[in-house]
């Protein structure tokens, strides 16, 4: 379960190291209910427009956000999405998808003939083990 931001700042001394930080931020995670609920408040939305989010990603923000499909938003979830939903999309964005689509096409691809392969291969054992078990040698 993870910790609502009152606890986590509690669990904190002032002088906290960055990595004591970073490792108890790691128990936040936020369930739909709670981002649903947070969209609606007045200062969220004003905070998503000062952050170059627009309207149009605030409907689905935890569908966005929850990349592994977790069921819930860490804070590394949060952070990574919402700075990848500012603004416009840029060439860079575009082009970076493509190159991602492509690798992704090419081990699809990859696994199609492994898989035909070793259809091919499992064929011709199940003939070779017919022809076996058809023949009689006389012992």
């Amino acid at each position: 379960q993870g910790l609502a931001s009152d606890e986590l700042l509690g669990a904190l001394p002032e002088n906290a190291r960055a990595d004591q930080i970073v490792r108890q931020s790691k128990l936040i995670h936020m369930s739909r209910d709670f981002l649903d609920n947070l969209r609606v408040h007045k200062q969220f939305r004003e905070l998503l427009h000062d952050l170059d989010v627009p309207p149009e990603d605030h409907v689905n923000l935890f569908d966005t956000l929850d990349v592994d499909g977790g069921g819930d938003v860490d804070l590394e979830e949060l952070l990574t999405g919402i700075s990848n939903l500012r603004g416009d999309a840029r060439r860079a964005d575009i082009v970076g998808i493509r190159l991602v689509l492509r690798h992704v096409q090419g081990t699809v691809n990859a696994l199609e003939s492994m898989i035909l392969e070793d259809r091919t291969e499992r064929d011709k054992l199940r003939a070779a083990t017919a022809s076996i078990g058809g023949c009689t040698d006389g012992t």
